[in-house]
């Protein structure tokens, strides 16, 4: 799995609000007066909205600013997440800890 860019964050977050709000990208983009096409091609990634493209996207789905454009430090893939794991345990040789870590993995299911 390829790690998500920034746009692409910008995007998932942007159509997340806008589902969570019930609206289509026609509706979202009759709100804040930006093109349908356009909404489509920010959730994508696709397309690089300016400040002002993202204050008014913002402002119709009722959210902050702040919100849609914040980077979170350390934000890692699924599938780097999992092969980290994957390699941690690689490295237990104890069959307690092993048998601890299947019984949390479980519990975690």
């Amino acid at each position: 799995m390829k790690k998500a860019t920034a746009a692409k964050r910008l995007g998932n977050r942007i159509a997340g609000l806008r589902r969570s709000k019930g609206l289509t990208q026609k509706e979202l983009g009759c709100k804040c007066g930006l093109d349908r096409n356009f909404i489509r091609g920010i959730e994508k990634g696709e397309e690089d909205p300016s400040l002002e493209d993202l204050a008014k996207i913002s402002e119709a789905l009722g959210a902050e600013l702040f919100d849609l454009v914040r980077v979170k430090h350390g934000e890692k893939d699924p599938s780097n997440i999992k092969r980290e794991i994957l390699e941690a345990i690689d490295q237990i040789q104890d069959k307690e800890k092993l048998q601890l870590l299947l019984e949390i993995l479980q519990a975690l299911r």
